[in-house]
């Protein structure tokens, strides 16, 4: 049975994560089907001090995707991404700072990176070479 995480909105779309294909699939047409990068376990337990981030936006904390995320992944995809670890945060109570997702088709793109920084920073998603 496939579990679909919560839907998000995009550009006005309406979409559905598919948790176990790790896909995003429109919720109107369910026709457009995109291949989500693959979320790495992070390096540290879930139940480590440091797992403690929620990389939720705010207005004293912003979500910024660098333009070689945008093009390389594009928005949808990033977002999607994003609502991934928003979950996943809120299951572990935090994660890391640091989340890499990796393509799973054999087009051998860079690892899509989310980092969160401390108090006064920003949430973003870049590529490795971004950084």
């Amino acid at each position: 049975m496939t579990a679909f995480l919560p839907s998000i909105i995009v550009n006005g779309s309406a979409y559905l994560i598919d948790e176990e294909n790790s896909r995003l699939i429109e919720a109107r047409k369910q026709e457009r089907i995109v291949k989500l990068p693959r979320l790495k376990m992070q390096e540290i337990p879930y139940d480590a001090s440091d797992s403690s981030y929620s990389f939720q936006p705010s207005d004293d904390k912003p979500f910024v995707i660098t333009n070689g995320a945008g093009v390389t992944y594009g928005p949808h995809v990033v977002r999607a991404c994003l609502a991934i670890l928003q979950q996943l945060a809120d299951e572990h109570d935090g994660l890391d700072y640091l989340q890499v997702f990796e393509d799973p088709t054999n087009r051998k793109r860079d690892p899509l990176w989310f980092i969160e920084d401390g108090d006064g920073g920003a949430i973003s998603a870049l590529l490795p070479s971004d950084y």
